[in-house]
């Protein structure tokens, strides 16, 4: 997947991560799947999406509600934090 942002946009690494979440997402409901457990290295993401935190602006709050719109078509959805140090998996499949 290739995430394009327009010019002067504001762009963080928080950003990415949602829309890379939102598209996982999109794809499993569209296979189908009923329960998912999703495994991210950001604290924040998994957070947020723990209903830990709260977004500090908009932006993010729209991400977020994205999420939660999302998650109304599974029956089971986790979202579990992953240390980036014992993240093999991820780092294998990157390579």
């Amino acid at each position: 997947m290739q995430l394009y942002f327009q010019q002067g946009k504001k762009v963080s690494n928080n950003i990415t991560e949602y829309e890379d979440l939102i598209a996982g997402l999109k794809v499993a409901a569209a296979l189908g799947v009923k329960r998912l457990t999703i495994r991210g290295d950001s604290q924040l993401l998994v957070d947020f999406s723990n209903k830990k935190y709260k977004p500090k602006d908009d932006h993010m709050g729209a991400y977020l509600e994205e999420v939660r719109r999302m998650e109304k078509r599974f029956q089971g959805l986790e979202v579990q934090h992953v240390p980036r140090g014992t993240n093999k998996e991820a780092d294998d499949i990157a390579m």
